[in-house]
């Protein structure tokens, strides 16, 4: 899947001559359990969007299913207990510090 989407990135960046935004990419939480991958795929993507100078956002900071925390953000906010270690470590990885 993440091949077809680098050649349609690349063949509309290459038509029109515009940046590619990527607005909103992820996995479900039970992707990052029981070594299903999920870093390995935010690893590909972030590699593909970076090799397009795509620019691309993360979805989402805190929501139960997709977030960087695993709590119900309706009943409490984010803490270091919930985190996405394995996420975390993903992006201080593969994203420039700014």
């Amino acid at each position: 899947m993440l091949g077809i989407a680098r050649e349609v990135a690349t063949v509309l960046e290459k038509e029109f001559n515009k940046p590619i935004f990527i607005g909103e990419f992820g996995c479900i939480r039970h992707c990052f359990e029981n070594n299903n991958g999920g870093v390995d795929y935010v690893k590909d993507s972030i590699e593909i969007f970076k090799n397009l100078t795509a620019g691309f956002n993360y979805h989402t900071y805190h929501e139960w299913n997709f977030g960087l925390y695993f709590s119900d953000p309706t009943k409490e906010t984010p803490n270091k207990e919930k985190i996405n270690s394995e996420l975390v470590n993903c992006f201080k990885e593969f994203l420039p510090k700014i």
